[in-house]
């Protein structure tokens, strides 16, 4: 019986016990709520500057990785990064860590681009490193990669251009590579290059590549560009049955820039009425060119137009 007793006893005072040990556990849980918090704020904070710094620059690749394309809030975002780093760049060390990673080729190019926009913002090529100048200048490295960082930095002082003509003229390379220095050179719109992307469009094999060198063109502003030999070549090239229609799209839009010109829009306009050899695509986009009525369009339906779309040149990979 005493020992029944001395049980319930026991148990009776676990019993008043167990609100003390719930409040205990409580304060247990909410201290270490209360600390992490504290230890969140610390590093992010009141952590020193450098290391909030670096902080900043793994989460501005990790935006960089995650969001290639940034939009509105992931800017704002990235703008706190940007300030953070660049205000680092007061001691040499980060400047060290910025520039390693920029030249760095299998960094994420976004983030290099990024750190290559704010370098140009803050430093003349005078004050460049010498790492820095010699990874733009060997001829060893990956040239594309490269001409990006250099015109990102407004690079000039050396011959990136004049080796991206040379990588793109080289057959032997291949064409997802010789396109994709082409985009980088398109990004200069230079006069000089007037001749080398005229004959890029007349004589390549890939379409995508072709397709380039006329949008390049397009982007070109110069009172020569368009002379009666390459204007003759163009039209030709539109009523050849054979020609890529969608290249002839290309040319069309080409063109367009230059409808003032009569000799343009009488060649156009030829060109609209030789329907027997000019598809009805081509034609449709020069009616639209010329303002040509509706009833003297082409008929296409809505699957045909579908198609179209969905085969186009832009849709294309290698």
């Amino acid at each position: 019986m005493k020992e029944i007793l001395r049980k319930y006893r026991r148990w009776f005072c676990l019993l008043k016990l167990k609100p003390r040990l719930l409040i205990i556990i409580v304060s247990i849980f909410g201290f270490l709520v209360i600390l992490s918090l504290l230890f969140i704020k610390y590093w992010f904070v009141l952590a020193p500057f450098g290391l909030r710094s670096k902080l900043a620059l793994d989460k501005l690749a990790l935006s960089c990785y995650q969001e290639p394309v940034c939009h509105e809030d992931c800017f704002l975002e990235r703008e706190r990064y940007r300030q953070l780093i660049v205000a680092s760049w007061q001691d040499d060390r980060f400047q060290k860590i910025a520039v390693e990673r920029m030249t760095n080729e299998a960094e994420n190019e976004c983030l290099r681009l990024e750190l290559a926009g704010l370098w140009r913002q803050q430093y003349t090529p005078q004050q460049w490193p010498e790492s820095l100048i010699n990874y733009l200048s060997d001829p060893a490295g990956d040239l594309v990669g490269q001409m990006k960082l250099g015109q990102k930095l407004g690079f000039s002082g050396s011959d990136l251009s004049n080796k991206l003509l040379a990588f793109i003229s080289d057959y032997s390379n291949e064409s997802k590579e010789r396109y994709q220095a082409l985009l980088v050179l398109a990004n200069n719109p230079d006069p000089q290059w007037i001749d080398f992307y005229f004959q890029l469009f007349i004589q390549d094999q890939d379409l995508k590549i072709r397709e380039e060198a006329i949008i390049a063109l397009s982007a070109i502003k110069d009172d020569g560009l368009l002379t009666i030999d390459r204007l003759n070549q163009l039209l030709g090239f539109l009523r050849q049955e054979s020609n890529d229609i969608y290249l002839k799209k290309a040319v069309v839009f080409f063109l367009t820039d230059y409808i003032t010109d009569n000799r343009v829009k009488t060649g156009l306009e030829q060109v609209f009425r030789d329907d027997k050899v000019v598809d009805r695509f081509t034609r449709t986009f020069l009616a639209d060119a010329l303002n040509i009525a509706d009833n003297l369009r082409p008929v296409i339906s809505a699957e045909e137009w579908q198609e179209y779309s969905q085969n186009s040149i832009t849709a294309k990979s290698f």
